[in-house]
């Protein structure tokens, strides 16, 4: 007999995990004890609490709740939980069974919010059966650095790699223009997280800035770019005239063929200037350039004023038809308070929010 019950993420229970994602998947991000229990146990809000399905004593699905906090204004704040690694058992993959364990979800302890998103299996699952209503759609954004690659993927077809060659010129210009633009506009980005000081003093400036959003913390980046045990990111300190203004993290990805630096998260105290812009973006193609990768990516929520900012010329709007799913947000809130954030677009969201690389 099935049953749905919800439990805490610990030790004891990471074989049964394992087990469950092994009968999918063999990637260790999924797979891994270790990537798991860091992922689910060592969060800096708390381990995250699973929705079980049970087949007797043998775990055959789950959805798992990842808490953190989200600030609903400069002064208030409230706990929400990001949905994640939603698994079903192949015997046991039924429209009923995706259904309990998404009902069981609202029985998390101290969740105010529930955040999901969905991917090409599950999309179908969302808009027919669960018909949640969507809040905002993450967007891609990209600046090509060499061609070649780019062509073929866009293609679908061999292109002669003589094409390189055009590029060259281009990531000339690219270099000349952002050792220049950081001269001129005597912006420095140093290695490293800020000093908790100065990190703080960015947040205060951020909460204004960006409206509703998830926490950010120096424990929360050091969890997610710093202590992973299969992959990390880069986190870099933005500093105009030697004050730190903001900080943003990167990460390279080799995903379907390209190489990608992707511009993970991003925090200012302010609005972001053009000329910030315009450095900040230069920064990451001449490192692109030095990693021999194919494209600056990155995803946000453009309906965000902060973000939109930030996407602004000179990236490039990649469609979803380019990527392998459209990422859609659904905001559920758990009590009548909160009750506005369900159709609320402009939630400031970046990759570091969701379970994406």
């Amino acid at each position: 007999m099935l049953d749905v019950r919800v439990e805490p993420i610990n030790r004891e229970t990471i074989p049964d995990h394992v087990a469950l994602a092994q009968t999918t998947y063999s990637d260790p991000t999924t797979t891994e004890p270790n990537h798991f229990w860091w992922k689910h146990g060592l969060g800096p809000d708390g381990p995250s609490i699973s929705v079980n399905l049970y087949n007797e004593d043998k775990i055959v699905g789950r959805s798992v709740i990842m808490p953190r906090g989200f600030r609903l204004t400069p002064a208030t704040t409230c706990r929400a939980g990001l949905v994640a690694d939603l698994l079903l058992e192949p015997g046991h993959r039924s429209a009923l069974n995706f259904i309990s364990l998404v009902r069981g979800q609202p029985k998390a302890p101290q969740i105010d919010l529930l955040v999901h998103t969905s991917n090409e299996t599950s999309d179908l699952l969302y808009r027919k059966f669960l018909r949640y209503p969507v809040a905002f759609n993450l967007k891609a954004y990209g600046i090509p650095i060499r061609f070649h690659n780019l062509a073929n993927k866009v293609a679908g077809r061999k292109i002669p790699r003589a094409l390189e060659a055009l590029a060259a010129p281009w990531r000339v210009t690219l270099r000349a223009a952002a050792a220049v633009g950081e001269k001129i506009d005597r912006i420095r980005f140093d290695a490293g997280l800020p000093s908790e000081d100065e990190f703080n003093s960015i947040l205060d400036g951020f909460r204004v800035v960006a409206g509703p959003h998830f926490e950010r913390s120096t424990a929360f980046l050091r969890w997610r770019f710093q202590e992973g045990p299969i992959f990390n990111g880069h986190i870099v300190t933005v500093r105009s005239r030697d004050q730190a203004i903001g900080y943003f993290v990167w990460r390279k990805l080799t995903l379907s063929g390209l190489e990608f630096i992707i511009l993970m998260d991003i925090a200012f105290s302010s609005q972001i200037t053009t000329s910030l812009r315009r450095a900040l973006w230069l920064y990451l193609c001449r490192l692109g350039i030095h990693e021999g990768a194919d494209v600056v990516f990155t995803m946000v929520n453009p309906t965000n004023p902060a973000l939109a900012r930030l996407v602004a010329r000179p990236l490039i709007p990649i469609s979803d038809s380019h990527l392998p799913h459209p990422t859609p947000i659904f905001l559920l809130p758990q009590n009548r308070d909160l009750a506005w954030l369900q159709g609320y677009g402009s939630t400031y969201m970046t990759l570091a929010d969701i379970d994406y690389f």
